[in-house]
């Protein structure tokens, strides 16, 4: 999911980000059942791992980006 637009340091950038992520996560596995009509496992759900696993990724973005600014001030001499 691309992000390069979005201000992951402020709250309306963090929820776009993550409701990208949810639409995403809903397209791909719609999109994977489509293309194979297979019955999926016991105890597992795609549309819940592929959302774990996004928003994992984007609260390590998120994070990065927050703590980068606010140490972005700062200097080593």
């Amino acid at each position: 999911v691309s992000y390069s637009d979005l201000d992951l340091r402020s709250r309306s950038g963090a929820r776009e980000l993550r409701a990208r992520i949810r639409d995403a996560a809903a397209d791909t596995c719609a999109q994977l059942a489509d293309a194979y009509p297979v019955h999926q496992l016991p105890g597992t759900n795609c549309y819940k791992t592929a959302l774990n696993d996004g928003l994992t990724k984007a609260d390590e973005a998120i994070s990065d980006a927050r703590i980068g600014a606010r140490y972005a001030g700062y200097r080593r001499y």
